[in-house]
């Protein structure tokens, strides 16, 4: 844990040689800086940015209501957001439900088996044998 004033504290901190990789909540403007932060240190980063989580259009979080089944799917397959949910809203996200935005809203997912992705690294190790 880091305490401090973003403006300081994190500044300094996503910057830094020594971290691996950013996990970051907060608006898109110092999402922007953050992304800039790890792509200077060529690290990943997930951001959850600016989402007030409409209910029909991030980018984060989308709720459809309808009782047509076909619409249902249709309706939230074609959205453009991270997370949608069906004749209701917040229930059921659970942590095993991978969460974030797209665009504007931020990229990467945060719970579920995906978020570990974000933070893993895959290393191949080859061995000549004989």
């Amino acid at each position: 844990m880091v305490t401090g004033i973003g403006e300081e504290a994190g500044a300094a901190l996503a910057g830094h040689a020594g971290i691996d990789f950013i996990s970051f909540t907060g608006s898109p403007e110092v999402g922007t800086l953050v992304q800039k932060a790890a792509a200077e240190n060529h690290i990943g980063c997930t951001l959850e940015l600016g989402g007030k989580s409409p209910q029909i259009a991030f980018g984060l979080v989308a709720g459809v209501w309808t009782r047509d089944g076909a619409r249902q799917m249709r309706v939230a397959k074609k959205m453009r957001c991270g997370q949608v949910y069906v004749n209701g809203y917040g229930v059921g996200g659970g942590i095993e439900l991978p969460f974030g935005g797209v665009k504007k809203s931020g990229h990467g997912r945060e719970k579920g088996l995906e978020a570990l992705h974000e933070f893993s690294h895959t290393k191949t190790i080859v061995f000549k044998h004989g």
